[in-house]
């Protein structure tokens, strides 16, 4: 299983990323963040 965090500043891009990557059985979304430092911060959880 291949783990992504989306991180983007724009809902509209997040949500699309989610939904095309949900489409493939080996991919699982494991996180979202609006900005970098969002990112970094919830990335190791």
């Amino acid at each position: 299983m291949i783990s992504v965090m989306i991180a983007d500043d724009h809902a509209i891009v997040r949500q699309g990323l989610k939904q095309i990557l949900s489409e493939t059985d080996d991919i699982k979304v494991t996180g979202e963040a609006e900005t970098g430092f969002q990112a970094v911060k919830i990335a190791p959880q």
